[in-house]
């Protein structure tokens, strides 16, 4: 509905996480062992997969690159098809989609590992189903901002835009925009140090 009247951006949310498994039902069990059966390879719980991910072990360590490929594959069907669905609705007003919370520095490592509601940033926008990287800069103080977008654009491709989520103030939250000022020192940060842009976010109003 809202790509229908010309919104823009659409950022979806990745909370809440969890690890392991997206679902447990008997056919997703399926799926992942055709996935496994498809690379000659014996059956493994994800949860089992997901708990020796950080073991010394060649065979876990090959396990966990094989459960990113899945993901990977499972997140470009799944956006895929949220993207040709928001196509169609959009016309010629067109839209373009982030992942609310990410990428972060750390995420960005080729070996990096999602689950549950995770997927991997840089195999979505290698394949067009994202459009800008939307990291969570808000509970940092400003004098480290403009160093840490800095940082962040260098981990990007080039051709990527992006979208810092900022806070307006959230009540009971140590975040650094508690009045006005900060948050016109916190946009100014953005832009001179390369964001294209900006997400507030806001509890208390901004």
């Amino acid at each position: 509905k809202a790509v229908s009247h010309g919104v823009e951006f659409f950022l979806f949310d990745s909370e809440p996480s969890w690890y392991g498994m997206v679902c447990t039902c008997q056919e997703c069990r399926k799926e992942w062992k055709a996935f496994l059966e498809a690379r000659s390879l014996a059956f493994r719980d994800m949860d089992e997969v997901w708990k020796k991910r950080s073991g010394n072990n060649d065979d876990d360590r090959m396990y966990m690159g094989i459960l990113n490929e899945y993901w990977d594959e499972f997140y470009a069907r799944l956006w895929g098809a949220f993207r040709t669905s928001m196509r169609s609705q959009a016309g010629d007003g067109g839209f373009e989609t982030g992942i609310y919370n990410y990428p972060k520095l750390a995420d960005l490592d080729e070996n990096a590992y999602f689950g549950g509601t995770h997927g991997r940033f840089m195999p979505l926008y290698e394949k067009r189903l994202v459009d800008f990287a939307a990291p969570e800069n808000y509970l940092m103080r400003t004098a480290r901002f403009g160093e840490m977008i800095r940082s962040f654009a260098r981990s990007l491709p080039e051709s990527c835009p992006i979208y810092p989520i900022v806070s307006c103030g959230a009540a009971g939250m140590p975040e650094w925009q508690r009045s006005p000022i900060d948050l016109k020192h916190r946009l100014f940060e953005i832009f001179c140090n390369g964001g294209k842009g900006f997400h507030a976010w806001s509890i208390s109003g901004a």
